[in-house]
């Protein structure tokens, strides 16, 4: 497995690529913890999270897969189907997998997502549209859903 840091306008990813596919793509929030070298593939994905905080992209292309819980696989592969710039409620997602009174578990698996962006955790807001968690941080939940919407987008 090869590892790559990178900076974002935002924070910093760590970005884990096996065998062609992204199996992390995550917020450091250890400021010791550093990627390694750099790959092709974790280029590509440096390539595409930049196009998608310029506004040019708005869906991913690359492989991903994390493990988990069949739970929260399901979970996963839910937040993959929510368009861009539209945001679902914890109990929707919920409802969506069939496990409606689920709601603090959907939540749990939610928090356990490490592809971040990629896997779009942040398009997932409280029932009455609160932000709620989010592992990079509230901030930047806040702009990645501001940022889809159309209210700014980062030029550099």
């Amino acid at each position: 497995m090869d590892n790559v840091t990178v900076d974002s306008i935002l924070n910093k990813l760590k970005i884990t690529v096996h065998q062609g596919v992204v199996v992390e793509c995550d917020w450091i929030l250890n400021p010791c913890e550093q990627g390694g070298g750099r790959g092709v593939e974790e280029t590509e994905v440096r390539r595409q999270l930049a196009e998608y905080l310029r506004g040019e992209r708005r869906d991913f292309d690359v492989e991903v897969a994390q493990r988990g819980t069949d739970f929260q696989q399901r979970v996963w592969r839910e937040l993959q189907k929510i368009p861009y710039g539209i945001t679902v409620s914890y109990s929707e997602i919920a409802r969506r997998i069939g496990h409606p009174q689920s709601v603090r578990a959907v939540a749990n698996a939610i928090g356990a997502n490490r592809i971040s962006i990629l896997v779009p955790c942040h398009r997932v807001v409280r029932a009455r549209g609160e932000t709620g968690g989010y592992r990079g941080g509230v901030d930047t939940k806040k702009f990645l859903i501001e940022m889809e919407k159309g209210n700014f987008i980062f030029k550099g």
